[in-house]
């Protein structure tokens, strides 16, 4: 491949690595949000309070965000660059890993007690 394509393929690899990760964090919300206590935690509250289904909703949507975030784990070791980067980008990569990690824990921890509470 040459230089050129080389980095379009880069640019679209980080694109749909972003993308991943984003709508990831957007369906994990609600069950981030409810460990905390104030107005995000008792909307999600009474949500879940309203119908059955909507618990099994927040299951499946929390469950297809895990999927996002380790299709964008797969996606970066799979176009991973060769290298090393210099400066504040070499510290970009660890810290989404780092703070997608910790929100994947406390989503594993979180959202059974929510079926718990809510069944």
């Amino acid at each position: 491949m040459t230089e050129q394509q080389n980095q379009q393929t880069h640019r679209m690899v980080l694109i749909a690595e972003a993308a991943l990760l984003i709508l990831g964090y957007a369906l994990v919300m609600p069950v981030l949000l409810s460990s905390f206590d104030g107005a995000p935690n008792d909307a999600i509250r009474a949500w879940l309070n309203h119908s059955a289904t909507n618990l099994w909703l927040l299951v499946a949507g929390t469950v297809a965000g895990l999927a996002c975030w380790i299709g964008a784990a797969v996606v970066e070791k799979r176009y991973r660059r060769q290298g090393r980067m210099g400066g504040w980008k070499s510290l970009v990569r660890p810290v989404v890993t780092t703070v997608t990690g910790l929100c994947g824990f406390c989503v594993c921890f979180s959202l059974p007690l929510l079926c718990i509470t809510h069944l």
